[in-house]
């Protein structure tokens, strides 16, 4: 009996120092978090190596490297020494490294993961090629050199996600989805030489609309002959509106011939109502003629009433003669009622003196009541003196 007695005592005694242990490691940690709320950075990398060395077995080592590696980074950036930069930066990785290899099903894992991306950009931008791993790593590239050359994910060489190779990198639902975000980031950055295939597997390939989103951006950027027709495909072919929307965004973007006539040719050959409307914002961004006669004529001929209104809104936001002259010729020529509408309060907009004048041209000749209310409505808030006119005649009739 003594002796069990003797036992359960020493075995509560260490639960107690172990606890106590506990305690003192949150409070260490709590007091370096202080230091780095206050972007003091040097202070707070010295508390948690301290903190780190002292508590080897806390149940927050975790975090504290973490924020060790955040803190060295953050410090490695107000350094003037470029070898000491980069002294802090390789320990951060190595903080890093540790606590994703040792502790892989932390919830700081993935945080680590992100930062360590972040920081073998850097490393790399300066000549630390042996760093690039971390990124290529982060997309699930393969090594490079082997006999199926760069391999995106999957058991098989050229395969990307799974086995059947239908399977992208990453679902909507992976939890390093941000991680590969940062980088394909990285990979732009880094202008490495092997980014535009490895974005068009994951444009082609992959599953997340916010990968292919982030990937159409990335090859938008560059100048390839190649871009334009990937961005013209993505449009046309993509299951997501909003990658589709993104494609047309970036070719508008571009403004050069070969962009323009693309987004000309891609307006002929796509039904998507929602898609067309994406072609008009990027045709008038274009600002090119061949851009606005395409305008005018969806003005025009467009089928689709709510596409024809979105070329009406911005031949009325162009604000040039020709564009008043289009829209009363329009308004003379349609039957819709709503795009009528959207003509008039066009042309209200303008607000100058032939406007003015031709929107009580309108109302004289204008059969249908609620057109010829809203036309009157407008020219009451022109404060115009021929509109003033025009109303007292009204009354007067």
């Amino acid at each position: 009996m003594l002796v069990f007695c003797m036992t359960m005592g020493s075995a509560l005694a260490a639960l107690d120092f172990t606890q106590d242990k506990e305690d003192e490691s949150l409070k260490a940690l709590e007091a370096a978090k202080k230091y780095i709320y206050q972007k003091n950075w040097e202070d707070a990398v010295s508390k948690l190596e301290k903190m780190i060395k002292k508590y080897e077995k806390s149940r927050y080592l975790d975090e504290s490297l973490y924020w060790l590696g955040y803190s060295m980074e953050k410090l490695s950036r107000e350094l003037e020494n470029m070898n000491k930069q980069v002294q802090f930066k390789e320990q951060a990785v190595k903080h890093l490294n540790r606590l994703i290899e040792e502790m892989n099903q932390s919830s700081w894992a993935d945080d680590a993961k992100v930062l360590r991306v972040e920081i073998a950009e850097e490393l790399v931008k300066r000549g630390y090629s042996n760093y690039k791993e971390y990124i290529n790593g982060s997309l699930g590239l393969g090594v490079l050199g082997g006999v199926e050359g760069v391999v995106l994910g999957g058991v098989e060489g050229g395969v990307i996600g799974g086995v059947e190779g239908g399977v992208g990198i990453v679902t909507e639902k992976d939890p390093e989805t941000d991680l590969k975000l940062v980088a394909l980031d990285a990979l732009m950055n880094m202008k490495d030489e092997r980014a535009f295939s490895i974005l068009k597997e994951v444009i082609d390939k992959n599953d997340d609309p916010r990968l292919r989103k982030k990937a159409v951006f990335i090859i938008s950027q560059g100048h390839s002959p190649d871009v334009v027709p990937l961005l013209v495909k993505v449009a046309k072919t993509d299951p997501d509106e909003d990658v589709r929307k993104q494609a047309v965004f970036w070719l508008g973007q571009k403004k050069t011939k070969e962009s323009l006539d693309a987004l000309l040719e891609l307006y002929d050959s796509v039904s998507d109502a929602e898609l067309k409307k994406a072609l008009i914002f990027s045709f008038q961004q274009a600002g090119d003629s061949r851009a606005w006669k395409k305008i005018f004529d969806i003005a025009r001929k467009e089928k689709d009433a709510d596409v024809r209104n979105q070329a009406v809104f911005w031949i009325g936001q162009r604000g040039t003669p020709d564009s008043l002259d289009v829209l009363v010729d329009l308004y003379s020529e349609i039957k819709e009622v709503e795009v009528k509408k959207q003509i008039i309060f066009n042309i209200s907009q303008m607000k100058n003196k032939k406007a003015v004048q031709e929107m009580i041209k309108m109302a004289r000749k204008e059969k249908d009541p609620e057109l010829q209310k809203q036309i009157i409505f407008w020219l009451g808030q022109s404060r115009d003196e021929a509109a003033i006119e025009y109303l007292k005649e009204i009354i007067n009739r």
